[in-house]
């Protein structure tokens, strides 16, 4: 796997949420300092990783990522539709 086809900045934008997601669930202080350290320095890494494969001289687009937003909007309206109409039929 090339680490250019891996969503380098969802992943840059979620860690930080999974991290404070995470800490909800832990009650130690100490464990909290721990783990929020780890995400912290993930991060860190992963930004530096992004800065350091970043190419200065291209005008082109870098680190894109593409999603299908219709088919997932069709997925959504569906559901949400599948939801209301069990809800009215009840």
């Amino acid at each position: 796997m090339e680490i250019m086809n891996l969503p380098l900045l969802s992943l840059l934008i979620a860690l930080p949420l999974v991290g404070a997601l995470s800490l909800i669930i832990i009650p130690s202080p100490t464990a909290t300092r721990w783990i929020t350290l780890g995400f912290v320095t993930a991060d860190l890494l992963l930004a530096a990783l992004l800065l350091w494969l970043f190419d200065g001289n291209s005008h082109q687009m870098q680190f894109r990522e593409t999603l299908v937003w219709i088919l997932l909007s069709i997925f959504i309206t569906s559901w949400e539709s599948m939801v209301l109409a069990s809800c009215l039929s009840s």
